[in-house]
């Protein structure tokens, strides 16, 4: 059986400004939440044709960067790509069993459900 993903997918998208446009703010959010234990991986993917900033990192075209967090707490990353230029990362425990627990994971699924990509359908 294979275990389940601890990646959270950053994309930065293609973009349609030519070389030597000035930089556009895409449509990436300025918050990501990750949980330990569960999503505490940023997968950053870049799907654009020109290299992205993200804290220290450059990525270039193409190309994919894995940071993982293993302490809870906010990080707050240079991100020259979202609106303000800043970027944070806010890492949260796991809740205990119970209804806490439970909320979480009703808050998960009502972000994953609102965060879906819409698809028109075909035919």
């Amino acid at each position: 059986m294979r275990d389940p993903s601890h990646e959270r997918l950053l994309t930065f998208p293609a973009r349609t400004s030519a070389k030597g446009a000035p930089l556009r703010t895409l449509a990436l959010p300025t918050e990501v939440r990750l949980t330990r234990g569960v999503q505490d991986v940023l997968l950053l993917r870049n799907r654009d044709r020109v290299a992205h900033v993200f804290g220290p990192v450059q990525l270039p075209p193409g190309q994919e960067f894995r940071l993982p967090f293993e302490q809870a707490g906010n990080y707050a990353f240079a991100c020259p790509a979202v609106p303000g230029g800043e970027l944070t990362v806010h890492v949260v425990p796991l809740p205990d069993p119970g209804w806490e627990r439970l909320r979480w994971r009703l808050a998960a699924l009502v972000n994953g459900l609102r965060t879906l990509p819409l698809v028109a359908p075909e035919g």
